[in-house]
């Protein structure tokens, strides 16, 4: 199974000399800002709420490059159904976004744990 995920934040220069950074999740986004330090004031933030928010062109864009917009899942057990049916159960849990990495390909469960930890804090 895949999900597609477009960017939640977009940085780019203020000058463009740097070609446009997109970065798929909060997690992602306050850790570039980090490393930047002092020097992240130098770029534009656009923030994005899904292909919403995104111009022709840019969800274009996406769509051009879904290595960089989709993230794989896959079934190795019993725990991934579990998981599966707990993600798509309304009354039990609502995965959110912001909290997702752009890791190559994961466990549907590693997911979840990863969600509920957020909600924890």
């Amino acid at each position: 199974m895949l999900d597609f995920i477009p960017p939640t934040v977009e940085a780019s220069t203020k000058d463009n000399t740097i070609e446009k950074l997109a970065l798929y999740s909060m997690a992602d986004y306050e850790a570039w800002k980090k490393d930047l330090g002092d020097k992240a004031t130098e770029y534009e933030i656009k923030y994005r709420k899904g292909l919403v928010s995104s111009e022709n062109k840019e969800v274009k864009e996406y769509f051009a490059n879904l290595d960089n917009c989709t993230k794989k899942f896959v079934w190795a057990d019993d725990e991934d159904g579990d998981a599966i049916e707990l993600a798509f159960d309304n009354d039990k849990l609502i995965i959110s976004p912001s909290h997702r990495t752009k890791k190559e390909e994961e466990k549907w469960d590693e997911e979840l744990e990863r969600e509920n930890k957020q909600k924890q804090k």
